[in-house]
């Protein structure tokens, strides 16, 4: 089995080879390592936080409208009283 270094290599063949160190960040040292790490990590809080907001949205209590009964009821009267002639 022939192994070829990697200067013999062209951009298609060292992007296969570096393929791994890619995937798991370690292709640039300790600091991809890093960002690859809470790139994980906010991608793996997505759906959580997204639940808890929609969550926090079904749960919230729904303010009360103020009505004033009395007045309400008085204009519903005197609508009454001119559409029936009462």
């Amino acid at each position: 089995m022939h192994q070829h270094s990697h200067q013999d290599k062209n951009l298609g063949e060292k992007a296969v080879a570096a393929n791994y160190d890619i995937h798991i960040g370690a292709i640039f040292g300790i600091w991809s390592k890093v960002l690859a790490l809470i790139i994980s990590l906010v991608c793996a809080s997505l759906p959580v936080t997204g639940f808890l907001i929609w969550w926090g949205e079904e749960i919230k209590i729904k303010p009360k409208r103020f009505y004033n009964y009395k007045a309400t009821d008085s204009l519903l009267k005197g609508i009454n009283q001119r559409i029936c002639g009462k």
